[in-house]
């Protein structure tokens, strides 16, 4: 990913900063992103993404260097509790710009699909199931959009993909 002009690269358990290729530097070696949807630009607060061992807002400093705060110190307990870790690699990561806010659709514990949304905003963290899979988001204008299924259809036949309107 990219912020400012400088061009990042991550695994699960590193990040490092490749703008010029013969010199990588690397800024973790123990924090990554968990997956490709698993980070986003937020305003106000750089990068925020997903690793294995919570969320994180990533940004740079004025000299240069590198800030990596963690945000999910409070949902601790939870994250390790109540969220597939093995399924991080497939969680969706967004800024809701309606609701000035990020979100995030990870794997409930012993379940595969991303059903669960963690929101987080200046009132902190909260929760909520929309009871369905999210697979992708997007914006369409104004319209807030995740890709996924809940397995129905109209006709009773299982869907593969749909869009849904948050």
């Amino acid at each position: 990913f990219s912020i400012g002009r400088s061009l990042l690269a991550s695994t699960d358990t590193s990040i490092v900063d490749c703008t010029d290729f013969s010199q990588p530097i690397t800024i973790s070696s123990t924090i990554g992103v968990a997956g490709p949807n698993c980070w986003c630009f937020v305003p106000g607060a750089g990068v925020v993404f997903v690793s294995r061992q919570g969320v994180y807002s990533f940004s740079r400093t004025a000299k240069g260097g590198a800030d990596i705060n963690k945000l999910s110190g409070d949902i601790e307990n939870m994250w390790r509790t109540k969220i597939n870790i093995s399924k991080l690699r497939t969680s969706v990561v967004w800024y809701s710009r309606k609701h000035n806010e990020l979100r995030i659709a990870v794997a409930k514990k012993g379940q595969t699909a991303n059903t669960l949304i963690l929101a987080y905003g200046n009132g902190g963290w909260r929760k909520y199931d929309l009871g369905l899979e999210v697979n992708c988001f997007a914006y369409a204008g104004d319209l807030e959009l995740v890709g996924g299924t809940d397995n129905r259809s109209m006709t009773g036949q299982y869907t593969a993909d749909d869009v849904y309107v948050l």
